[in-house]
């Protein structure tokens, strides 16, 4: 965000001050550059039935443009460095994952105000006893026999590192965390930190 001049036009409306005290956004973040909170583990942060969207280098158009092409998928396990979703194995980014190419995850998850942007290796298993280990409604809402459905992998996403942002759950937790931040209670303002991962 822009850092905003000072002067007597300055606007004093609570989401301008909160951003000019602390060069926070909206939802009142503190200033990343000069104070971190502490790291989260992934399980602090996702769990089974979230929504990710998972991107990965593709050919966009005819003419070869390459960029990042994203999807969103949904979270079945997630321990330490480690997410684990249901896919259909013989997707274009299935089969990229089995080749061990890179990801970059975002996370937004206004139920829960927690947002994070992670970069991760990836990797595919159709080991049987896993996939039955993870199987769950989520994922026969995607595979139109079940369980008995073909092409049925488990991605895993091995986080590297990445950045979350949160604040406290539903809006008049939003709203009393950007009064706080506003009024420069700084440390109430919400939470932004690295996210432990394997580097």
């Amino acid at each position: 965000m822009r850092e905003e001049g000072s002067g007597a036009g300055l606007d004093r409306s609570p989401v301008r001050q909160c951003a000019q005290q602390f060069h926070c956004g909206a939802n009142g973040y503190r200033n990343a550059m000069n104070e971190l909170d502490s790291p989260k583990t992934i399980d602090e942060l996702l769990e089974p039935g979230m929504t990710l969207m998972v991107g990965t280098q593709s050919v966009l158009d005819s003419h070869g443009e390459v960029g990042i092409s994203s999807r969103p998928l949904t979270v079945a396990d997630a321990s330490g460095d480690l997410v684990r979703i249901i896919v259909d194995s013989s997707a274009e980014f299935a089969r990229q994952a089995m080749r061990g190419e890179r990801a970059h995850v975002t996370l937004s998850d206004n139920r829960k105000n927690v947002w994070a942007s992670l970069d991760a290796t990836m990797a595919m298993s159709t080991d049987t006893d896993e996939i039955d280990e993870l199987w769950s409604p989520f994922a026969s809402a995607y595979f139109p026999d079940g369980r008995e459905s073909q092409n049925i992998g488990v991605l895993h996403l091995r986080v590297l590192r990445g950045m979350y942002w949160s604040t406290p759950a539903g809006r008049i937790g939003s709203a009393i965390s950007l009064l706080k931040a506003a009024l420069g209670k700084e440390n109430d303002s919400g939470e932004h930190g690295a996210v432990v991962g394997q580097e």
